[in-house]
């Protein structure tokens, strides 16, 4: 039970390091747009399932 509390929050940890990096590098613009994209890849992923399930 703790090994998976760990290691998820281990993964919080670097999630908020990397974007907050990304965000002070490449600026607000990067992440509206990868943020999309990926909400967008989120949602054909979700739609296919559904459909041909």
């Amino acid at each position: 039970m703790y090994s998976v509390a760990l290691t998820m929050s281990f993964g919080q940890i670097l999630g908020a390091s990397i974007g907050a990096r990304l965000v002070l590098t490449r600026g607000k613009k990067f992440i509206q747009v990868a943020f999309v994209i990926v909400v967008i890849l989120m949602t054909l992923n979700l739609g296919l399932k559904a459909f041909f399930s």
